[in-house]
């Protein structure tokens, strides 16, 4: 296998129009758009295609959106998910149950599997298992790339045989930390307070956790943070939780920390068959969620997705920024490449903060409210005294993201 990748380095070419680094959903969408635009685009990504992950089941009503205009609905209702559109939310003493817009959920491995098929049928090319670092911009007129270029080292897992490419403009959205950016002029910040993300998927888990609702968006609200789970596939449960770095070295491990969250919220707490690690799940973790970047675009580079800075989502909102930003990115990079690139990242900018980091304000407030307990309790015994006024909220939220 490692023969293969290294077979498929040796023979890439080595100049490209778009290169797009990272293949999950804003990664393969801005490689779709890209080469559906007539560019000669490469898409990169780091683990093999189709690798099993637990973040991001749930799409929203938003995240439909941009697949259905990619023509791409009825093959996300084939995958075999299932439908979304209500919300029940217990913790800090109270409880919520709230319709909210249709969604779908679905495993992350058939849905990039999807993504990425499409992309390549779109006329992308596509090379996984394969890490790529983008080169710091020239610091001279000598160090200039030739022909308007930037380059892009690529290497193949056990890092053998390092080649270079060149590329018109680069699309990173690598995910959290943004690896391939490192040594570059784009930096990032950590919040202090930031969770870290834990997340698994049980086996046929509505046999071992007949609470779970088809159709449903499980939130569980507590002090050591808060969890989610969503019935997806087959009867599969994914879960998926944001917790206090301190509550997770306390509880001991993942699996214990999402119980102990769903036990205090007034969820079951994690039936005993699941707790014991084995063929029934696999527990994943994150970096630290809550970042931001000091800028979006610079010398032939556009960031997208969790690259670009990541807000703690309530219901599946970074998804569907992470597809938006990957479909929007398009236009800017078709400017990039004809050589404006003033004008590109220009654009890139204004766009990106005008329809993707304006339309995270109500995650951000949920976010902090979530951190503050008596303030939580506070709003979700209004939020359940009052429906009328939750209304209003998901009404507004869906404004927000809408825009």
């Amino acid at each position: 296998m490692i023969h293969d990748v290294q077979a498929k380095l040796d023979g890439l070419e080595r100049h490209w129009e778009c290169v797009v680094i990272g293949g999950g959903p804003a990664g393969a969408i801005a490689a779709i758009c890209s080469a559906k635009a007539g560019l000669k685009t490469l898409l990169i990504e780091r683990h093999a295609l189709g690798k099993h992950k637990v973040c991001g089941a749930c799409l929203n009503h938003r995240a439909l959106r941009v697949l259905t205009s990619l023509g791409l609905h009825d093959a996300v209702r084939r995958l075999e998910g299932q439908s979304t559109h209500s919300f029940w939310l217990k913790g800090f003493g109270g409880e919520l149950e709230r319709r909210v817009p249709e969604g779908f959920a679905v495993s992350r491995s058939r849905l990039d599997r999807l993504l990425v098929t499409t992309a390549i049928e779109a006329g992308a090319s596509v090379i996984d298992r394969v890490t790529a670092t983008v080169e710091a911009p020239a610091s001279s007129a000598a160090d200039a790339q030739p022909n308007g270029t930037r380059g892009v080292r690529l290497n193949s897992v056990r890092q053998q045989n390092e080649i270079r490419i060149q590329a018109k403009a680069i699309v990173v959205a690598d995910g959290l930390g943004h690896p391939s950016l490192k040594s570059t002029e784009f930096e990032e910040r950590i919040a202090e307070s930031s969770h870290v993300g834990i997340g698994a998927v049980v086996i046929d888990g509505r046999d071992s956790m007949p609470w779970v609702r088809p159709h449903t968006i499980h939130m569980a609200a507590a002090s050591g943070g808060y969890a989610g789970l969503v019935l997806v596939e087959g009867g599969d449960v994914n879960l998926a939780a944001a917790v206090d770095p301190t509550f997770l070295r306390a509880c001991g491990s993942p699996e214990k920390a999402f119980s102990a969250l769903l036990g205090e919220a007034g969820f079951p707490s994690l039936p005993a068959s699941t707790m014991s690690l084995g063929h029934r799940r696999q527990w994943r973790g994150t970096p630290s969620l809550s970042r931001s970047i000091n800028r979006v675009a610079s010398e032939r580079v556009f960031v997208v997705g969790d690259a670009s800075g990541y807000v703690e989502p309530f219901t599946g909102e970074g998804m569907a920024w992470a597809m938006h930003g990957g479909a929007l990115v398009t236009r800017s990079v078709k400017i990039a490449v004809s050589g404006d690139l003033e004008t590109a990242e220009a654009d890139w900018a204004q766009d990106w903060r005008r329809q993707i980091y304006q339309s995270q304000r109500t995650c951000r407030r949920l976010a902090w409210l979530l951190r503050h307990p008596t303030v939580a309790k506070f709003g979700v015994s209004i939020a359940a005294r009052f429906p009328g006024l939750t209304g209003r909220l998901i009404d507004q939220f869906d404004v927000e993201l809408s825009a």
